[in-house]
């Protein structure tokens, strides 16, 4: 099935942020170890995990614009870095500007 590059965006915001919050949760508990993360992908029904260190979690947040994904969902986007476990993938265009207003 073929998304639109708007509803991937959707899909893989909606994954950040809930990232997001995990990171919140993480920093409030002051927990240290390597931490879950949702995979960023634009596939609603993906359900995997990244087990990211702090300094991980936080380089790949460096711009609104990039999104973590483990290796072989970066579907559309641009990869930026590539690790054993995940991928570092880039929006643009219709999707990179849906993701920094998101940030905004």
């Amino acid at each position: 099935m073929d998304r639109s590059e708007e509803r991937a965006a959707r899909n893989e915001i909606t994954f950040r942020d809930a990232n997001s919050k995990i990171d919140e949760k993480r920093r409030e508990l002051g927990i240290e170890d390597r931490t879950p993360y949702i995979c960023e992908c634009e596939d609603e029904t993906c359900t995997r995990l990244i087990s990211l260190t702090f300094d991980e979690y936080r380089n790949a947040r460096a711009t609104p614009r990039r999104f973590l994904v483990v290796p072989g969902h970066q579907h559309r986007d641009t990869v930026v870095a590539e690790h054993e476990k995940y991928a570092i993938v880039e929006k643009s265009g219709v999707g990179g500007r849906m993701a920094e207003e998101a940030e905004g």
